[in-house]
């Protein structure tokens, strides 16, 4: 009994010490170098790993929070959920970023991107207070103009194309953003051309939504007004069949069938009119959308998400 407790004794020391032996070169092997994680989160990022990117950036934000380089591993982390579509995720960074108020870093870059991820998100008003904050916080003549140019299209595209006004004109705010643009930079924009397409919006083809309603009185005439010929055939033969079966329902005395038929028939009937309503709506976003997109394919240019420290514009998207 006295030569087992030494034994063991003996046992746990030997256990104690490999263990630590152990422990020596695990706590080698998780040392990182700024450098190598940073190249390391940049080299998923430009491999599309938007998911690990991210990731990785936030790790050299944690072990390295004042590293020259942590504005661009958060601005690059707004940008990694940006484009995995995560766009409230990027929001957050992108905010973070606005937060921080240093006007030495990738600000116009943010602000930007933080207008595009509201956009993605359906929410125009917010896209545009952002950049008319930009526009007023910048005293770079450029940004200013970028911002408004933006505000532009933003106005065009997410809130005329669509029908949505706040409560002014989306079009004239549009022009009215063009129209601050300064000189030097119109050419860069191609305002110049871009505003002589504008006359071309008074001439879009346009149904009248009440014109639509009022023919629908005949089933279907609404539908046919708005070019939805499908639409329109279904419409007439739908609420033929109702009225007929309603009918057949009462001359043969079936009071309560009939009365039921007519009370279903009454709701396709009405949904007939309503549907022509939004059909009229429908072709008329679908002109404005169609007048926008010839006018982007020809006009519109880009800025650049890749480069936060430099103000840059790509002509091609």
């Amino acid at each position: 009994m006295r030569r087992i407790f030494p034994d063991r004794f003996r046992t746990i020391l030997l256990l104690i010490v490999f263990l630590l032996g152990v422990s020596v070169p695990s706590s080698r092997a998780i040392s990182i170098q700024a450098d190598d994680q940073f190249r390391y989160a940049q080299t998923l990022f430009e491999d599309h790993d938007y998911s690990q990117a991210s990731a990785e950036f936030r790790r050299f934000l944690h072990f390295f929070p004042d590293d020259p380089r942590a504005q661009e591993a958060l601005y690059r982390i707004g940008i990694s959920h940006y484009r995995a579509h995560d766009y409230r995720m990027a929001i957050r960074s992108f905010r973070r970023m606005v937060d921080q108020a240093d006007f030495s870093g990738p600000y116009f870059s943010s602000y930007y991107m933080l207008s595009q991820c509201y956009l993605r998100l359906d929410q125009a008003p917010s896209a545009v207070t952002t950049l008319n904050n930009l526009a007023v916080i910048t005293d770079d003549p450029n940004e200013k103009d970028a911002a408004r140019y933006a505000l532009g299209w933003i106005h065009l595209e997410d809130l005329w194309a669509e029908g949505i006004h706040m409560p002014f004109d989306s079009f004239a705010a549009a022009r009215t953003y063009f129209d601050k643009i300064g000189p030097s930079n119109r050419s860069i924009y191609k305002l110049d051309l871009l505003e002589a397409e504008f006359h071309r919006a008074e001439r879009i083809p346009a149904k009248n939504p009440w014109v639509a309603g009022s023919l629908s009185i005949i089933p279907g005439g609404g539908q046919l007004y708005c070019r939805r010929y499908q639409d329109a055939v279904t419409a007439l033969i739908v609420n033929t069949a109702f009225g007929v079966a309603a009918y057949e329902s009462f001359d043969h005395e079936l009071y309560a069938l009939g009365g039921l038929i007519s009370l279903v028939g009454m709701g396709f009937y009405v949904g007939n009119i309503y549907g022509a309503v939004s059909d009229a709506h429908k072709y008329n976003r679908e002109q404005r959308r169609y007048f926008i997109h010839d006018l982007k394919t020809r006009f519109q240019v880009h800025f650049s998400m890749d480069k936060p420290f430099v103000f840059s514009i790509q002509t091609v998207f």
